[in-house]
């Protein structure tokens, strides 16, 4: 069991948030990482579920928010296709082969050209920009509204009449399965430099970043380079000049030391043992959350997905079924290829 999703050198995380409540647009909220497991750690495993590497199982629990995360990867060299039971959550379309997508002239639903911004006048709705996440920041919160730039909250819920998959699409259209697929451009491109605006619990607190200096723990100026884990070393340095602007989420840090932003520890998980056949996902309150226009060219995109990983989110029940089928370790011998053989 592990907290992060791996495939072909991209990561992913699911991460556990409370719902939010209230007629009015919140900021971004926290989260822990939830649980995955490897599909190909249960010996017993549902016929007509997809099986092998890159494939994974997490257990989840009804009435609690979730937001994707992607920031493990190299944002200016990373785009993200998502789907949500067959159903894309920034257009609402169902999902169809693996595409990226720009929505400039004409509505991809009617084929109508656009009024104003975006603006479709049989929709009688503003469509998004593109069908997919890039660049900073790398985390998606919930169905997309383009018209106040807001998504309502994913929540997981039990209610299969609230499922918001369901409606868009119908019933006999969605999978059981959640996705991304991951795409790198044609050519690689160089790192950016970042501004980033970090929110501490301590007022006007100045810290040592690491290079000797002391830097204003609310904001800090700095070059970033992606780790494999969720902390990352931030450098102080006030000579950037080029910088894109990425917001770290308040609370998703316990505290700001020496230059290293610390992930909060993940709370215990406790899961609800009320039997449930599938999964759903509603919409809930609003969350002030924009998606900014792809600021490459398409074409500087692949055609087709570097990677594409598939998620199976269950309740306890379900995974207590496919536990006692047996599970098997992943990871092989202790000393790898060294075991049996005099070390040390």
């Amino acid at each position: 069991m592990s907290y992060t999703m791996e495939y072909k050198g991209f990561k992913a995380q699911i991460m556990e948030a409370n719902r939010l409540e209230g007629d009015y647009v919140h900021g971004l909220p926290p989260g822990d990482p939830l649980p995955v497991y490897q599909s190909e750690a249960f010996k017993k495993y549902p016929d007509n579920w997809m099986k092998g590497p890159g494939v994974f199982i997490v257990p989840v629990r009804p009435n609690k928010g979730l937001w994707f995360d992607w920031r493990g990867n190299l944002s200016n060299n990373t785009a993200i296709l998502p789907t949500i039971k067959g159903c894309n959550p920034i257009t609402g379309i169902q999902t169809s082969g693996f595409h990226l997508e720009r929505y400039e002239e004409k509505c991809p639903k009617h084929g109508v050209a656009f009024e104003g911004d975006r603006y479709c006048p049989k929709c009688e709705y503003k469509w998004p920009p593109q069908n997919y996440v890039c660049r900073d920041p790398m985390w998606w919160d919930g169905w997309f509204n383009a018209k106040d730039g807001t998504v309502r909250q994913f929540f997981f819920t039990e209610e299969e009449m609230r499922d918001i998959a369901s409606k868009l699409i119908g019933k006999e259209n969605t999978v059981p399965a959640f996705g991304f697929a991951f795409y790198r451009p044609k050519e690689m491109r160089s790192a950016p430099r970042m501004r980033y605006k970090t929110y501490s619990p301590y007022d006007d607190s100045e810290y040592l970043d690491g290079t000797g200096s002391y830097v204003n723990s609310k904001e800090m100026y700095v070059t970033y380079s992606n780790s494999s884990s969720t902390s990352g070393l931030l450098m102080a340095s006030d000579s950037c000049s080029s910088f894109s602007d990425v917001e770290i989420r308040p609370d998703s840090v316990s505290c700001q030391i020496g230059g290293i932003l610390r992930s909060k520890e993940s709370r215990d998980l406790t899961i609800s043992k009320k039997a449930v056949k599938e999964v759903s996902v509603g919409a809930g309150a609003k969350i002030d959350q924009n998606l900014d226009p792809d600021p490459y060219d398409l074409d500087s995109w692949k055609d087709t997905p570097d990677a594409s990983m598939t998620i199976y989110f269950v309740f306890q029940e379900k995974l207590e079924e496919l536990k006692a089928g047996g599970m098997k370790s992943l990871e092989g011998k202790e000393e790898g290829m060294l075991e049996g053989l005099p070390v040390g």
